[in-house]
């Protein structure tokens, strides 16, 4: 199948500024496989999750966030945008 680093690649995207995901509960595999098989100077700034009030963090917004440390000195940081539903 198509990888979303895959995507970025097959339309010459070096580093998007923001990617939105809502892809009815499966972003959490989507970003793994983004973060194992994309270089981080691929990452973009920004990454809009669905994050519902009512419930911890999210895996997928945890594993966007436990991300900030494989980041070196210098680089850009990781800020997910949070969607916020209240259901």
């Amino acid at each position: 199948g198509l990888t979303l680093y895959r995507l970025q690649q097959k339309h010459d995207i070096v580093m998007a500024d923001l990617i939105k995901l809502d892809i009815e509960g499966h972003e959490y595999p989507v970003m793994k496989q983004f973060f194992e098989e994309s270089p981080r100077e691929c990452w973009p700034e920004y990454f809009q999750i669905e994050q519902y009030r009512q419930v911890e963090l999210n895996d997928t917004v945890s594993l966007c966030l436990s991300h900030e440390g494989d980041l070196e000195e210098g680089e850009k940081h990781i800020k997910p945008c949070l969607s916020r539903h209240s259901t």
